[in-house]
């Protein structure tokens, strides 16, 4: 190996180590070892002693932590010290999830947990903010995170409170029920906006700790963990966790990525912004079941409302009216039927939708070759498919695929002169096509009908070759030929699978035949032909070696 391989692969040692990859095994392997303990009933056989042990185990852990950080950043070890922050905060609200997952325990246990779990956090909130005098941590954040700590140490209390009156498995009725729909459609987004609160981003320093964006990211950190923290109680007293649940609270944190992206990116660029500003959209997708459901229509009324806005003050226009275009479409087919399209009496919910949204989607894709075209058009398509394929269980796997092989056939008219980071884009909308349907084929019933898919996407490539002066995209090439592949190699693989183990062993050898012989031929063109196979000579000791 020659000096240079050498030096790069030691810039590569010194990068992974400079980043300290041991903090974030180590805590990855804490959460492990209590999912483990909670669930070997050998070692502790009680719940209450399990909870004990796990929330024990937790607050050491987090002591640890916070102690650390003070010390390294007493010593101006600032990354490190900064990591462990970041570390403790995504650690706050585990003591909280691990007493909600405990259903069957006594109420006056959640109590005692929860206030003992409060009074900790506080406590090492005060351990870092007067420990690490320059971390970034205005008084503003410390109220905000105060108030997310506050609600989800009541959390587990009012679930535990109510499951005493719940009546069944999943109710749709009752105060439990009720009181869990509430959380998601009203607290958990009222929750996200409170990033809305923060101060305007300004660094206090010039150390890590002092960066402007470490209050939104701790902040926005919290709320994800608190939405963790919801799933695991309609987990554990057996509340289905839907997508029109999850909506209002995505939708809402992606409105407030638009609105801190500064905190993040101090002079933002427009591919940036409108990749942003399609999130909402998107956002506004999630909760469409059937025609007339008042959540997708309230969203995308409120997108529609401030695209409206964004395009009267003409920042990024285009962008903004073509937005404004699909939410009104997907307000217009989420309305009630006499509201709506009350000329269209005999059409069903089905037929309805696709009109509204398909029609006018894919028809500005197929008019304008711009990319955010077949974003609009790969938005109209995915909602169309909801609702053409409301009774088949692969829907959402269908709505992914449909909405990522249109805009990967639409970029194929894509003009890349201007803009050559479109093809960065293309690249990675193919490879997620391909992990996408690596994943349908090799766990659903439907593999060959995504490789006909793959077969529809290799012919498109081959029109755009035919009639171009240049060739398409190889990546878009490559990804449909894999998927195409993907069912054939797997009924091999299966054939494979299902063979002696001397067989598979037989192939393994082969397979490190072939790895050593690569090895051989990269050697040799390293040594330039000259012994051939071997290794290089070392100097004999005592001797100097030119360089």
């Amino acid at each position: 190996m020659n000096s240079n391989q050498t030096t790069s692969g030691r810039d590569w040692l010194r990068r992974l180590l400079a980043c300290n990859p041991f903090y974030l095994c180590s805590a990855a392997l804490l959460l492990w070892g209590v999912h483990l303990i909670s669930q070997d009933t050998t070692f502790l056989p009680r719940e209450t002693s399990q909870l004990a042990f796990n929330f024990s185990a937790v607050q050491v852990y987090e002591i640890l932590l916070v102690l650390t950080a003070v010390w390294l950043g007493r010593r101006t070890v600032w990354y490190d010290s900064t990591l462990l922050v970041g570390l403790e905060t995504g650690l706050l609200l585990v003591p909280f999830i691990l007493v909600s997952q405990a259903a069957l325990i006594d109420a006056g246990w959640v109590w005692g947990f929860c206030g003992a779990g409060l009074a900790m956090a506080f406590a090492r909130g005060a351990a870092v903010r007067f420990g690490l005098p320059r971390l970034n941590v205005p008084p503003r954040f410390l109220i905000l995170a105060g108030t997310v700590l506050l609600v989800n140490a009541v959390l587990p209390v009012v679930y535990r409170t109510l499951h005493e009156s719940k009546a069944g498995t999943r109710p749709d009725f009752g105060a439990a029920f009720w009181t869990n729909e509430v959380v998601w459609l009203a607290g958990l987004p009222l929750l996200v906006a409170a990033l809305a609160l923060l101060p305007p981003p300004r660094a206090r320093n010039d150390l890590i700790p002092g960066r402007r964006w470490l209050p939104a990211a701790f902040l926005g950190t919290l709320l994800l963990s608190t939405s963790v923290h919801l799933w695991s109680l309609g987990y554990v007293y057996d509340f289905a966790v839907r997508r029109d649940l999850v909506a209002p609270g995505a939708w809402m944190l992606a409105w407030m990525l638009n609105l801190r992206l500064k905190d993040f990116v101090p002079n933002p660029g427009g591919r940036l912004r409108t990749a942003l500003l399609l999130l909402p959209a998107m956002a506004a997708l999630l909760p469409v079941k059937h025609a007339g459901d008042w959540l997708p229509a309230l969203l995308a009324g409120i997108n529609l409302v401030v695209y409206g806005t964004l395009a009267w003050e003409r920042r990024q226009l285009r962008v903004a009216v073509a937005l404004m275009a699909g939410s009104l479409g997907c307000l217009l087919a989420s309305l009630p039927l006499p509201v709506a399209w009350g000329a269209a009496a005999g059409w069903g919910d089905t037929e309805r939708w696709g009109g509204a949204t398909v029609a006018l989607g894919l028809l500005a894709a197929m008019v304008w070759r711009h990319s955010l075209a077949g974003l609009l058009g790969s938005l109209a398509l995915a909602a169309g498919l909801s609702r053409v394929l409301v009774e088949s269980p692969l829907r959402d796997h269908w709505i992914v695929q449909g909405a990522l092989v249109f805009l990967l056939v639409h970029s194929l008219r894509w003009n890349l002169a201007p803009a050559e980071n479109l093809a960065l884009l293309r690249r990675v909308l193919a490879g997620g096509w391909a992990l996408h349907s690596m994943v349908m084929i090799g766990r659903t019933d439907a593999d060959w009908l995504v490789s006909l898919v793959g077969l529809g996407v290799c012919l498109a490539w081959g029109i755009a070759y035919w009639r171009g002066a240049t060739p398409p995209a190889l990546s878009v090439l490559l990804a449909a030929a894999t998927v195409s592949l993907g069912t054939p190699i797997l009924a091999v693989g299966r054939t494979v699978a299902q063979a002696p183990r001397g067989v598979l062993i037989l192939v393994g050898s082969l397979a490190l035949f072939g790895l050593g012989t690569a090895l051989a031929l990269n050697r040799s063109r390293r040594d330039g032909g000259s012994g051939i196979g071997s290794p290089p000579e070392l100097p004999p000791q005592g001797t100097h070696q030119p360089g």
